[in-house]
């Protein structure tokens, strides 16, 4: 009985870390700083993150401390051009959402 209240226990949380939201907009806000963070802001929020509840308290931001050179630039490139993004979310990174994924539309 021990062991199916462990596996079952071992499973929710298993599944509950690994959850992922996919969101989409416009970035309305881009964050950086001369430690090379980087976050974002959509103009329709991150509402399939909330609803998942992902990251429970994300400040209405995603992004990275350590992001690779190649999402940074295609995240100043989308915000440049006025382009939606399709983001995938996992988890927290500090105070934002982590950013898994993206697409520029």
């Amino acid at each position: 009985m021990k062991k199916i209240l462990l596996a079952t226990l071992l499973a929710s949380v298993s599944s509950f870390a690994f959850a992922t939201a996919t969101d989409y907009g416009e970035i309305s806000k881009l964050y950086t700083n001369n430690q090379g963070h980087i976050a974002i802001q959509l103009n329709r929020g991150f509402p399939k993150a909330d609803e998942l509840n992902t990251c429970s308290n994300h400040s209405g931001w995603a992004g990275l401390h350590s992001p690779d050179p190649t999402i940074k630039e295609l995240l100043v490139a989308a915000k440049s051009s006025n382009q939606d993004i399709t983001i995938v979310t996992n988890g927290c990174e500090g105070d934002w959402l982590k950013i898994y994924s993206l697409v520029v539309e």
